[in-house]
C-alpha cells in the first residue's frame, strides 16, 4: 500500500519523504541519504539533535508542528511555563513537537500508547497537542473543564 515517494523540489534544492514506506523500504537507509541541507522536513539526526540542543538552531524544524506552534501563537495562547502534554512518541511527530514546545519554555509530558493512567496526566494539562494516530486517546472526558473541547470531539 505505501510507496517510497521522494519529491525533489527545483533541481534537488530540497528533499522531502512522504510515509508510510512499503514494508520492504528500510526507513533509515532513506532518511539517510538525505543532506542536512536539503532538509527541509527536519527528520535527519543533525536537524533533530540542533532542535533538542539550547543555543543551536536546526537548518530545518519540521514544518506542520511549526505551524502548530504558530497556531498557538496567532491564537494568542501563551505556552511558557505551561503544563503540555503531548500524546504520541514518533520520530515524525511526538518527539519533534515535544521539542519545539520545550524552545518555547513549556513543561513537556509525552503520552504515548504504553503510558500508565494516560487520562491523569492529560487532565493536568493546560495544553494538549495529539500526534498519536490512535483514535479516541484525547476527549473531552480525559482532560479537565477548563480545556475548550471540539464539539465533534465532544463526548456529550
Amino acid at each position: 500500500m505505501g510507496s517510497l515517494r521522494l519529491v525533489l523540489v527545483c533541481c534537488y534544492t530540497a528533499s522531502m519523504v512522504a510515509k508510510p514506506f512499503a514494508k520492504h523500504i528500510n526507513e533509515q537507509n532513506i532518511l539517510n541519504v538525505i543532506t542536512i541541507k536539503k532538509d527541509v522536513d527536519g527528520f535527519h539526526p543533525l536537524n533533530i539533535g540542533r532542535l533538542a540542543m539550547r543555543g543551536r538552531e536546526p537548518l530545518f524544524a519540521p514544518c506542520t508542528l511549526k505551524g502548530c506552534i504558530e497556531l498557538l501563537h496567532r491564537y494568542g495562547v501563551n505556552i511558557k511555563g505551561k503544563r503540555v502534554v503531548v500524546t504520541g512518541w514518533s520520530n515524525i511527530f511526538g518527539m519533534p513537537t515535544a521539542l519545539l514546545l520545550q524552545r518555547e519554555d513549556a513543561t513537556i509530558t509525552i503520552v504515548h500508547s504504553r503510558t500508565k493512567n494516560p487520562k491523569e496526566i492529560t487532565r493536568q494539562a493546560n495544553i494538549i497537542i495529539s500526534t498519536m494516530g490512535q483514535p479516541n486517546m484525547v476527549r473531552e472526558s480525559t482532560t479537565f473543564s477548563g480545556i475548550p473541547f471540539p464539539p465533534q470531539l465532544s463526548d456529550k
